[in-house]
């Protein structure tokens, strides 16, 4: 499974400054799915490997989010002591309006969830 990190640094209320000023606009919800390491400042390098809706920048927003991620040294240390060290992790946030969170919109987000789980994971070679 993913390894669990610690964060010494997360970002806090800021975050939802970052919503999408355009999914703002027509009060959309969204997502996006990261596939992440850990560079050398125990910080987040993250890529979208998923966004939805698309093309209104939650990708972009969620990386700028994860990129103010930091890992304990704890954390760093355990990471870089495993197996998984180089392994992309998946990071997936949800992005809803206060009081728009609908049924529907709860389904099409655990519906991501579930089909994106392995999205970080490289393919076996067969």
């Amino acid at each position: 499974g993913a390894p669990m990190f610690e964060f010494d640094r997360r970002p806090g209320a800021e975050f939802a400054r970052r919503y999408p000023q355009a999914a703002i606009d027509r009060e959309l919800p969204g997502a996006a799915v990261l596939c992440c390491r850990v560079n050398e400042q125990r910080r987040l390098d993250c890529e979208t490997a998923f966004e939805w809706p698309q093309g209104y920048g939650f990708g972009d927003a969620t990386v700028s989010v994860m990129e103010e991620h930091r890992l304990t040294q704890r954390s760093y240390d355990q990471l870089m002591a495993s197996p998984q060290r180089d392994v992309p992790f998946r990071r997936m946030m949800r992005w809803v309006l206060p009081g728009s969170m609908t049924p529907e919109t709860t389904a099409a987000l655990d519906r991501i969830n579930e089909e994106t789980q392995n999205i970080c994971t490289p393919a076996p070679v067969s």
